[in-house]
């Protein structure tokens, strides 16, 4: 486990002595940082029954079909390159404006420019 955050090794550690009944995260695929790590977090936590739940959905790495989703994800995400947290952020970010963006429009104080040559409402609302 060389080259791991400390909060890593800790988290593998509990799940190891069944401590842990359910890892909680909003992209459970970012916790290790290489595919050993991920793998070997998984087998742990399927072999003590723990839960692994992300924004997507409840997984247990025991079962078959979870375990394929949860590999799956971690390997489309880590064929990227290095990168890939780089990119989950930007399209996380991305995500977070296009939603601020469409709730302000449906308020109605969407604040944008009017194409050039048109004259802008009073209000400057669109």
């Amino acid at each position: 486990m060389l080259g791991q955050r400390d909060g890593f090794e800790s988290l593998v550690a509990e799940v190891a002595l069944g401590q842990v009944g359910i890892i909680l995260a909003l992209e459970v695929s970012r916790l290790a940082r290489d595919n050993a790590a991920w793998y070997r977090l998984l087998d742990l936590a399927g072999a003590c029954d723990t839960l692994v739940a992300d924004a997507d959905g409840l997984y247990h790495p025991g079962l078959f079909n979870d375990r394929l989703v949860l590999g799956i994800e971690m390997s489309r995400l880590a064929r990227t390159g290095k990168d890939w947290h780089h990119l989950l952020e930007l399209c996380s970010l991305s995500g977070r404006f296009s939603l601020t963006r469409t709730r302000s429009t449906i308020r109605g104080i969407t604040t944008t420019a009017c194409c050039w040559g048109y004259p802008p409402p009073p209000d400057r609302r669109l």
